[in-house]
């Protein structure tokens, strides 16, 4: 092979190899549930990008994604005695409150479902508390054998 092919063929390389990074550095590709924030040069544009691809001025330009799905989180409201003399530790976060007069959502959800009946005849309290007393009986036979 003669050096001019060769410096033809490796000039050919190098221009393929350039117009390839040029071509990845262009495009852009914003997943679904996220917006693309276009950055140029430090400044944050005002418009957005949306899903899907899309081309942009490359090396100067970056696309930020940010997620636009709803986030929330869970928020515990401080529990009182019913005569507000004592604040309750909710059962959910460790606390051993009396259920009786704790007055939580979660202790009233429970009470509606435990006098749901099943098949419209067997309470689901009484199938809950039947299945408490075997495991306290098996956890109480398990603990008199050595």
């Amino acid at each position: 092979m003669n050096p001019k092919s060769l410096a033809g063929l490796i000039a050919g390389a190098l221009v393929i190899f350039a117009l390839v990074i040029l071509g990845t550095s262009a495009t852009y590709v914003v997943e679904p549930g996220h917006r693309g924030v276009e950055v140029v040069l430090g400044r944050v544009s005002s418009a957005f990008k949306p899903e899907g691809f899309g081309f942009k001025p490359p090396f100067i330009t970056t696309i930020v994604p940010q997620a636009i799905r709803q986030q929330s989180a869970g928020m515990v409201a401080d529990c009182y005695s019913s005569d507000l003399e004592r604040k309750i530790t909710p059962c959910q976060l460790g606390g051993k409150p009396d259920c009786s007069n704790c007055g939580c959502i979660a202790s009233a959800g429970l009470e509606a479902i435990g006098r749901h009946k099943v098949k419209g005849t067997i309470p689901v309290g009484k199938i809950f508390y039947a299945s408490l007393k075997v495991g306290q009986t098996v956890e109480r036979l398990r603990g008199a054998t050595p």
